[in-house]
């Protein structure tokens, strides 16, 4: 399909069969690194986390253990849970259902990596998303390709990262535990190098490349670290950061309507089908926001169902027409 007729795409599935996806860690892959040729990903990703300093070596129960004292600490109850491992496609995740039977996935392989007080930090970030959902249940449409139907995880999950960040910034702003979050997060920028380097060479999807960036970086302004924006101007990418800037005021909005979960969901995507107006080759290789023109289309459709997010839509393509 064009690139140019995505967004309309995205946005004509919206009326057809709906999906609940219970557990996050079964949406389709979205790794970053594509698997060598002859060595199993998980053995790739084993390799490259040895290679790095490991500083501790917990077991399985003593994760569990230091996970239920972090939701103690933060007055969250569970009904019960359980911890796994999930090498390789994740670092750490936590799936729930509305009965706050929760499950903690990680890969023990990153884990050591880590000091038991980073470990504990990046905990505590996975239980803010306890602290903030009522489950972790993803939507989608039933009836759309692969590709829209990860996308629409995608987004979804980048909005569940805004919440997350929110309430951990909320909570530990001022106190070791923030400090030490924020020095995990600074890890991230040689990944997104890497996703940059592969989106830019084409051996990353351009969507898949940005989206997997942002999952991440939301982070950064959300709680005012400018670390992002200067990797951004560094890497010739500042048009990148002006687009995040515009879907965190589409979550800022969406949040402010105090939606039960699944009419959040239905408005998350409308927002990510109108943000795939905006090209995302652009943004990667030529730091420029360029729209699609089916963005028009796109923005008719959803005013019908959303005025504010269609305006502002508009307005920014406009701005962006005129400049």
């Amino acid at each position: 399909m064009p690139e140019s007729e995505l967004a309309g795409h995205m946005l004509m599935h919206r009326s057809k069969d709906r999906k609940f996806l219970p557990a996050p860690l079964a949406k389709p892959d979205m790794r970053v690194r594509e698997e060598p040729k002859g060595i199993p990903f998980e053995e790739f990703s084993r390799q490259m986390l040895a290679s790095y300093p490991q500083k501790s070596n917990l077991s399985l129960n003593e994760i569990k253990e230091t996970f239920v004292q972090v939701l103690q600490e933060m007055g969250l109850s569970v009904n019960s849970l359980k911890v796994d491992l999930k090498r390789a496609s994740i670092l750490s995740a936590v799936v729930f259902d509305e009965k706050r039977n929760v499950e903690l996935y990680y890969d023990d392989n990153y884990f050591r990596t880590l000091t038991k007080d980073q470990i504990t930090a990046e905990l505590s970030h996975e239980a803010c998303h306890i602290a903030t959902l009522p489950h972790s249940g993803v939507l989608f449409a039933g009836g759309a390709s692969d590709f829209v139907q990860s996308f629409q995880i995608a987004f979804i999950e980048l909005f569940d990262e805004f919440l997350a960040h929110k309430e951990f910034a909320r909570r530990f702003r001022g106190t070791k535990m923030f400090d030490l979050y924020q020095e995990l997060k600074g890890r991230d920028f040689e990944n997104y190098g890497i996703i940059l380097k592969m989106a830019r060479s084409g051996q990353m999807d351009p969507v898949k490349a940005l989206f997997t960036i942002l999952n991440d970086a939301i982070y950064f302004p959300i709680v005012e670290d400018a670390r992002f924006l200067k990797w951004c101007k560094d890497n010739e990418l500042q048009k990148t950061s002006e687009f995040l800037d515009w879907l965190i005021e589409d979550f800022r909005f969406i949040e402010g309507l105090n939606l039960n979960r699944m009419d959040t969901m239905e408005m998350l995507h409308q927002a990510g089908g109108l943000s795939l107006g905006a090209h995302p080759a652009a943004l990667l290789n030529l730091d420029k926001i360029i729209f699609a023109d089916s963005a028009p289309m796109a923005e008719d459709m959803i005013s019908k169902k959303n005025r504010h997010l269609a305006e502002s839509w508009r307005k920014r393509r406009l701005s962006h027409s005129s400049a």
